[in-house]
């Protein structure tokens, strides 16, 4: 009885399934062959030759050479037919450099020709494979700087291809690898921390705000640096850098230089002539012109480099954080209240450029008729504003900021 049950129940219950398929336009047959031809049809994953190749990391003495195996795998899942290869390098040639190259017992010793660079090594068989039973690529010798107290990178060069597509191989993992020495006494570390600077601004003129930012340099004691310059570049439209201050028992500021937008700062040591760093190196002190909004920018480009060739040289980290504006609707600071003194500006209207007469202009910026900044310039070229193509024609508002304050003038644009 239980049986005859389920066959009822099963002949009803496939009727129905089946007359309700019907309504769609299908039958349950073609349903159930959809099934069967989605199993068979399931994805498999594609086999695939993967080639890893990767520098050795060797520990060395300043000024030895070196000899520094590149290794390889190859993961192997269909045919290939690795009958050659390029291998191209870069390095930074003040920390070490590449002497030469070693086939002999390595996977391209088994007779083929190489063709060996100071960028790096090459090798082809045609009809006949690399030994691939042997571990070792090839070996490279490298000479270190007498100079190098940290780490010398060896980059590969991924702007050339290792293999031919032609070879079977679907993809090369390629791992840089270094020399390095037993210490890092050349290893220096350069930090500034976060500073936030508040200010008012008309909408027009930006808030003059005077703020110092120091700078922190790691211990050197061990670097033998007598002298050392450093560079950074700064946003000119937002912060002017005036000048800095060192430490007494840190550095000695010889010299500074203001290019545009980049600054650079030579030192010399006070501890017996050298700089031991462990402390502030240098206070740096900037004006930041805060308009109406929030922004944050930072020192970008830097660059320390030791003087004194007998010093020991190394990578350089640079943690620079952000120095955020946070402006607001007032007065602005630099105009203390007072209205601005009308400049002369000519011609007007103006097509191509716009002469400014009295002014010292450090600084320019442009405003439309609804009081929005459309432009700002840093310091013009003899007091004069090429008007750039982007600016459509109007009356525009232009202040410019000197040492002498700032002042404006209406100006027509008319092409």
């Amino acid at each position: 009885m239980l049986v005859s049950g389920l066959a009822s129940f099963r002949g009803t219950n496939q009727h129905r399934v089946k007359r309700s398929l019907k309504f769609y336009g299908i039958t349950a047959e073609v349903l159930l062959l959809g099934v069967v031809l989605s199993l068979m049809t399931a994805p498999i994953a594609v086999a695939q030759n993967v080639f890893r190749v990767r520098i050795d990391t060797v520990t060395a003495k300043a000024g030895d050479t070196v000899t520094v195996n590149v290794y390889y795998t190859l993961a192997s899942m269909h045919t290939h037919s690795l009958n050659g290869y390029v291998a191209r390098f870069s390095y930074d040639t003040n920390l070490l450099w590449i002497a030469g190259y070693i086939t002999d017992s390595t996977t391209a010793s088994n007779g083929f020709p190489v063709s060996v660079s100071h960028l790096g090594i090459a090798t082809s068989q045609q009809g006949q494979e690399i030994n691939l039973a042997k571990p070792v690529l090839f070996r490279m010798r490298v000479v270190l700087r007498s100079a190098l107290a940290d780490t010398g990178w060896i980059h590969w060069n991924p702007d050339f291809a290792m293999f031919e597509s032609t070879t079977g191989v679907d993809s090369v993992v390629q791992q840089d690898g270094w020399v390095r020495t037993a210490t890092a006494s050349g290893h220096t570390v350069l930090t500034t921390p976060a500073v936030k600077i508040a200010g008012k601004s008309n909408g027009y003129v930006p808030d003059s705000v005077q703020f110092d930012l120091p700078m922190m340099i790691s211990d050197i004691r061990d670097a033998n640096v007598r002298s050392a310059r450093l560079s950074f570049v700064f946003d000119s439209s937002r912060l002017r850098f005036d000048s800095a201050t060192s430490k007494s028992g840190t550095a000695t500021i010889n010299s500074i230089e203001r290019r545009g937008d980049t600054a650079r700062i030579v030192f010399s040591g006070n501890y017996q002539g050298m700089m031991v760093g462990g402390d502030t190196l240098v206070v740096l002190h900037f004006v930041a012109f805060v308009g109406i909004d929030t922004e944050c920018v930072t020192l970008s480009n830097p660059l320390w480099e030791p003087l004194n060739s007998d010093a020991l040289t190394g990578s350089t980290a640079f943690t620079f954080d952000s120095i955020c504006l946070y402006g607001s609707y007032g007065t602005a600071e630099v105009d203390r209240g007072a209205a601005l003194r009308a400049m002369q500006a000519f011609p007007n209207p103006a097509r191509d450029l716009v002469v400014i007469c009295g002014m010292d202009a450090a600084r320019l910026q442009v405003f439309d008729q609804l009081g929005r900044c459309v432009l700002t310039e840093g310091r013009l070229a003899d007091a004069i504003w090429q008007i750039p193509a982007v600016i459509p024609d109007g009356v525009y508002t232009i202040i410019a900021q000197g040492t002498r304050g700032a002042a404006r003038a209406e100006i027509v644009i008319k092409r």
